[in-house]
């Protein structure tokens, strides 16, 4: 498509790729930090109408999105008959859907029924002139924020819906970035029971300062903040910080750490 002729979604797009904060960074950290200590604030579930056609669900997101492509949640729907248990499935950061959707066909033949759903700015709900999932996760630290909020409440609403078609339990299967969503669902949805976590993180600074795919995410961030400025302002959205939350569930947890 001719970019040129997106002028405006280009320039909305561009808006993810630059270092950009509404406030200044210790007013940043500290609402940052009022959120994290009100968390439902920022994750809670919210109510949403769903629409389910030929496999494939579709809902309003529960967030504003500041792009229209990113407006609607998708997933794919890989259903077990007679199955009480399912998955939800997040892949990892830049993800193409075909990998995990081969991925949701291989629980469907172990017995369970898997959704496999689109993150915030990935498949088609990722702008035209984006060049890579950048709104998700990117040096426009608000937008960041709003889109972790995003991915964790289109979570919840699945595991309703999910719930709506009589699975009793659900779980949780995802990689890299995704299992950081998937961490921070997992802490504030007391209706997940499992979680299947690969390549996964809970500390979201370190991801982004160490890590070799998020380099340049770092690189347009370093002359701006230091690393400690960056926890703070990101506290809301580190999974660590929502740890805690665990300890009085009964949960069933692999993690897989690639050497």
């Amino acid at each position: 498509e001719d970019v040129l002729a997106r002028e405006f979604d280009f320039h909305k797009w561009s808006e993810s790729e630059v270092f950009r904060v509404k406030s200044t960074i210790p007013e940043r950290a500290r609402e940052s930090l009022r959120l994290t200590q009100n968390s439902e604030e920022l994750f809670g579930e919210r109510t949403v109408d769903f629409r389910f056609q030929n496999g494939v669900l579709r809902f309003p997101s529960p967030v504003e999105a500041l792009h229209p492509e990113n407006a609607e949640a998708f997933g794919e729907y890989f259903e077990r008959k007679k199955s009480c248990g399912a998955v939800i499935i997040l892949g990892h950061w830049n993800a193409e859907k075909k990998t995990y959707n081969q991925l949701a066909r291989h629980y469907r033949r172990a017995g369970l029924s898997a959704l496999r759903l689109t993150l915030p700015y990935h498949d088609h709900r990722r702008p035209v002139a984006m060049k890579l999932a950048s709104g998700l996760m990117g040096p426009n630290l608000d937008l960041t924020i709003q889109s972790m909020s995003q991915a964790v409440r289109e979570v919840r609403a699945a595991v309703t819906w999910l719930e709506s078609q009589g699975h009793a339990r659900i779980g949780l299967v995802s990689s890299s970035m995704g299992s950081m969503v998937a961490l921070l669902a997992l802490c504030h949805e007391p209706r997940l029971k499992a979680m299947v976590g690969y390549l996964t993180a809970a500390d979201l600074t370190e991801v982004i300062c160490r890590g070799t795919a998020t380099q340049h995410v770092w690189d347009k961030l370093k002359d701006h903040l230091t690393r400690r400025d960056l926890a703070e302002t990101w506290s809301c959205i580190n999974p660590e910080n929502y740890l805690g939350k665990l300890q009085i569930r009964e949960l069933h947890t692999h993690v897989g750490q690639a050497k």
